[in-house]
This record gives C-alpha cells, structure tokens and sequence, in this order.
C-alpha cells in the first residue's frame, strides 16, 4: 500500500501528458490551410500587377514605398458552384481600396494609433453584390509606412459564417488551453485567500497564481481570432509584450520560495534584473519609440542567462522539503524545451506557429504544480486534522464532552493576561460540586455515577449557552468561567439548576444535593485567586448540606 501514492502520482502524470499530445497533434494537424472549398476559396493565382504588368501570385513577399499605390487586378471565376457573399482580407500598414468594377466595395483607411511598426494586421470582410462572377477584382493598396518587406496574403471568397466558425475552431486548442490555465490562476488565488486567512501566508502558492493569469493573458494575445474582436491590435500587442518579460518573475518568486540556502539571495538579484529588464524595454517602446518586437533578441538572451543561474542552483540548492526538487524540475523542463524549440522555429525557419510550444509548456507547467500543490496541501489538511484531534483529545473529557483540567490550565493564562491588562475586563467563576456520587456509585454501580456526571453536564451547558468555558476539573468537580454576570443573578440560575438535576432519576435514586461557589473579578484579579474563592463557597454549601443530611455533626 505505500506504493499507492506513487502509482497514482504516475497515473495523473501519464494522464496530463496523454492530454497535452492531444492538444499538440491537433494544433498541428489544423492549420490555415484547412478551409475546405465549400466555406472558402483563396485567390491565389493570376494576380495582375497594373504597373509593372507582371504576373503575381499570392501570397506574396513584397517590398512597399511609403504612398506608392500598388494596384492588383483579378478576374473573379465564372460559374462558381458556391454563391459567396463576402470576401475577406487581412490588411497591413497600408490603405485600401477595393472595387468590382467600377463599383468601389471599400475604403479602409490606415490609422497608425491602431498599429505599432511591428504589429499592424487586421481582419476585413468585404460584402459582395450578387452578380460578381466573372467581373473584375482591383485592389489599390497604397503604404503608409516604409515596408520592405511584408507578406501579402490572398483575399478569400468566403461565406462570412462559416469563415468565423473556421477561424474559431483553428483557434479552440489554444482557447482551452487558455482559459483552462486562467481559471487555474483563478482558484489559486481564492485558495491562496482562504489560506492567507487561516494564518497560512503562502508565496509560493501566489506566484503560481500570478504566472497563471500572467500565462493566460499572454497565451491569449497569439490567437488569432483576438484580432477580429479588437480593432486596436496595439493593445494586444503591449500586453503580449509586457506579460512574455513580466513571465519570469513568478517563475523565479516560486523557485526561492522552494529555497531554503544562501542561493535565494541570487534568486533576489534575478528578480531585480528581470523588473529592471521590463521596464527599460516598457520605456523605450512609450518614449523612444523603440518596438518590442525589435528589442526580442534582449529579452530572449535574458532568459538564457537566467536559465543559466538556475540550473546549478536547481542542482545544488537547498529545498524546504524532500521530493520538491524533483517536482520544479519536472516541472520547469517543459518551459525550457518547448520555450526553447519556439525561439530556434522564429529564429530559423519560416514556419508561422505563434508560441505553439511555448503553450504547451505552459500548460504543461501550470498544471503540474497546481497537482503538486494540491498534493501538498492535501497532506498539510490531514496533519492538521491529525493535530487537532489530539489536541481535542488532550484539552476535552471523554465522558461529559466538557473542556478537562489541561484546558482549565491552558486558558487561565490568557485569562490571567487579559484581566491583567484590561482592568475594566471582569469574570465570573462558579465551583460546583454533586454531593452524592459516590454514593451514586456504590449503590447503582458506576454506570449510574457517569450517567450523573453526564447529565449534569448536559444541564450546565444549556444553563450557561454563553460561557468562556465549562470544565471538569476531576470527579464530581466541575468549573465555569463566563463573562461578568452578578452573583444574584447567577444564584438564580443555579437554584433552577439544582431544580432541574433534581427532576431527574437515576434508576432508584434522585439527585438532592448539589453545591456551588460564586466569584468575581470585581474582588480578584487573578483565576487562581477567583477559583480558590469559589471553591471556599462551594465547600462550605457542601458541609451544610451534609450537616442537614446528618452525615456530619
């Protein structure tokens, strides 16, 4: 059986990794190419540039002079089998115009607010008429910025439905993914709340909560169907900038909260690098115009110099507990890799798969720590339940249910510091005592006598619902503190104490005897001195009572 945790700990692992091969072969199985004719037709042939009269095919890598018109003409196909209705571009940094024609169907002018010099594209549906089979498609695109080279794609003849219902499922994987890790970041957070209230202030748990939501927030900038919800691209292009060099700031606060050695003050001088990092790059894209995407390699380089520092420390560090170095290792390989074969596809190859890996890595990660964390917080609860259920049994009587002596002991402290330093914070204390339990138990056995102590305290805690503790100090012996109330009053409460122990029967014999003693802070400002007092009282009602009994002379 010890070897259940482990199996299952494989079996949630293997499951997470079954998962994640799902999500990548379908995001690469579905690609842009995966319009089928019927929802789609790209123009891609016989493109006619009007200036040079050369033929062109698209899409196409072209080089644009800033307010140059570029006109390209197409003749639309004759007898489609499918009645088309919209036709769909994706604009750069440049106006355009489209006609049919001699009809105009558009004029989107470029607003440079919208677009950074790195970042302009943008999702356009153009409406056709219905008789637009056969006529002549010009397109005028005329820069406003100095281009010098810009992939020009196709327009598509499309229904505009179906083209969003294909955009969309092009992008659900990464959507999941997305939203999956939000939510994650999302419960941790509320779990890092409900901890920080129990006392548990945990920085580990809030940097994974932080790198979930910085997670999704990047993550959900690369899909592409952002860019049909927002017309200013800018914003989404800020904020996948911004959250890609804030990433490593919760990744490095999880790693030194896992630290216990002198390598957490390296981890520290990471952070400072890494804010410092992302700010000078966040002010040089506000004030010097600078682009993100230009400033890439820094940012890149940053992060091989910080995995650098971090692996030694990974290797060598001194971690809080046993187990966890394994667990931020693989953990963090995921990060590494995929980050890794990302940087080497932008750097290397052509291929237009926007944080694919990256995506992979981080769902990868956030997953795998949130399992381990929950793990560990799991077994955290249960040695607290463990703790507290001894602790009750330590402070609790089995018998009666009440708070035992330990408890009495435990308290008086705090109470002796409370009246100590609020002079205006007064108690009361009651001794009581019942007379006959050991007559109880030598004539109906000891089953009676518990059966009295039970019910009398049953009586006193329904007498005293508001107490600060009801004690059964040993034997017949019971004790309770509460919040100042005056002796009449009190007394009163016993008398129909006394009134309902004496209402009930214990097989043959009816309790009549009972004793108590009253005490106040208002006279005594230390327990010890109240209960001493109380005690004296309840003893003395107790002589009287034996006295009438006839037990003593």
């Amino acid at each position: 059986m010890k070897s259940l945790p482990k199996l299952l700990d494989r079996i949630v692992i293997f499951l997470i990794l079954f998962a994640l091969a799902g999500f990548a072969a379908i995001c690469l199985l579905r690609d842009n190419s995966s319009f089928t004719d019927k929802q789609a037709l790209p123009l891609q042939e016989n493109w006619i540039n009007t200036t040079s009269g050369d033929t062109v095919s698209l899409p196409a890598s072209l080089s644009l002079t800033k307010n140059v018109p570029l006109t390209l003409q197409f003749t639309l196909p004759e007898n489609s089998p499918h009645p088309y209705t919209e036709l769909y571009f994706s604009p750069y940094y440049y106006d355009l115009e489209v006609y049919l024609d001699d009809q105009p169907l558009l004029k989107e002018k470029f607003e440079p607010v919208y677009f950074s010099r790195t970042n302009g594209a943008r999702k356009v549906f153009v409406s056709l008429p219905d008789d637009w089979e056969g006529k002549q498609l010009t397109i005028v695109i005329t820069p406003q910025v100095q281009i010098s080279s810009v992939k020009l794609t196709a327009p598509t003849l499309c229904f505009q439905t179906d083209a969003l219902t294909e955009i969309y499922l092009l992008n659900l994987p990464s959507l999941v993914a997305t939203n999956i890790i939000f939510l994650l970041g999302i419960c941790l957070v509320v779990l890092y709340r409900v901890l920080r209230k129990n006392n548990h202030n945990d920085s580990g748990l809030l940097a994974l909560a932080l790198f979930s939501l910085l997670c999704s927030i990047y993550l959900s900038t690369q899909l592409g169907w952002n860019k049909l919800l927002f017309a200013n691209t800018t914003l989404l292009y800020i904020a996948e900038f911004v959250a890609h060099l804030l990433l490593p700031l919760p990744l490095l606060l999880l790693l030194k909260n896992a630290l216990t050695d002198r390598s957490r003050r390296v981890i520290d001088g990471c952070l400072c690098a890494t804010a410092l990092h992302a700010t000078i790059q966040s002010l040089l894209f506000l004030f010097a115009g600078i682009e993100f995407r230009e400033m890439l390699p820094a940012a890149h380089l940053q992060l091989l110099i910080l995995v650098i520092i971090t692996v030694p420390i990974l290797a060598f560090g001194r971690f809080r507990q046993s187990g966890q170095r394994r667990q931020v290792c693989i953990s963090l390989v995921p990060i590494i890799v995929c980050s890794s074969i990302d940087t080497i596809i932008h750097y290397f190859t052509n291929v237009a798969l926007p944080a694919f890996f990256l995506q992979i890595g981080f769902f990868t990660f956030v997953v795998l720590q949130a399992f381990f964390l929950i793990r560990l917080y799991l077994k955290a609860w249960e040695v607290e339940q463990r703790s507290k259920a001894y602790e009750t049994l330590a402070y609790t009587d089995l018998l009666t249910g009440l708070k035992n002596r330990n408890a009495y002991e435990s308290d008086a402290e705090h109470l002796d510091v409370m009246l100590k330093r609020n002079l205006r914070y007064n108690i009361s204390c009651i001794a009581v005592d019942a007379d006959n339990l050991k007559r109880t138990n030598d004539q109906e056995g000891h089953a009676a006598g518990d059966l009295l102590l039970q019910t009398i305290a049953e009586v006193l805690k329904k007498a005293f619902p508001k107490n600060l503790g009801i004690y059964r100090i040993g034997g017949d012996e019971f004790t309770i503190l509460l919040t100042y109330r005056s002796k009449t009053e009190l007394r009163l409460v016993l008398e129909e104490v006394v009134k309902s122990l004496a209402a009930h029967r214990f097989q043959s014999l009816a309790i009549f005897s009972f004793s108590y003693g009253i005490s106040d802070s208002t006279e005594f400002r230390t327990l010890s001195a109240l209960t001493a007092q109380a005690d004296a009282e309840m003893y003395n009602m107790k002589k009287h009572h034996r006295q009438e009994a006839g037990l003593i002379e």
